[in-house]
């Protein structure tokens, strides 16, 4: 892949989160006054991801949800 074809998300950005995720996060800690570190609760359907790039350090902890429990919901 050449590098022109990475997405480049900058999280701090809401639209730019949209363009890798594709539902709106649930929770966030922008209003916590934070310095340097952010929180954000994302609950999305099994989806790829596209190859990306992050302006920000990411910690990412996946849940593992069978497919028909999602469907359930």
């Amino acid at each position: 892949m050449v590098t022109s074809d990475i997405l480049v998300v900058d999280f701090v950005q809401q639209d730019d989160v949209l363009k890798l995720y594709p539902e709106a996060l649930l929770l966030s800690s922008d209003k916590a006054g934070w310095d340097g570190i952010q929180l954000q609760y994302h609950r999305h359907p099994p989806h790829q991801l596209a190859e990306n790039y992050s302006r920000q350090h990411r910690i990412i902890i996946t849940i593992a949800v069978h497919r028909r429990q999602w469907l359930k919901r």
